[in-house]
């Protein structure tokens, strides 16, 4: 499965652990997925603000 979504980093309210359940709720997968889902957001978003940081130190 491949998802796209564009995520909001300044909205305290959804956390990726809470997109992650809401996505397995949706689409019916296995709630063993979540912890699987949240890491890879968490991932991206990482490697983002680390782009971001480098771009803005250039």
């Amino acid at each position: 499965m491949r998802e796209t979504f564009v995520w909001n980093l300044n909205d305290p309210v959804i956390t990726p652990e809470h997109f992650a359940q809401t996505l397995i709720e949706d689409y019916a997968l296995p709630h063993s997925y979540q912890g699987v889902i949240t890491r890879a957001i968490q991932e991206q978003l990482s490697d983002f603000k680390a782009h971001i940081a480098s771009v803005d130190g250039d």
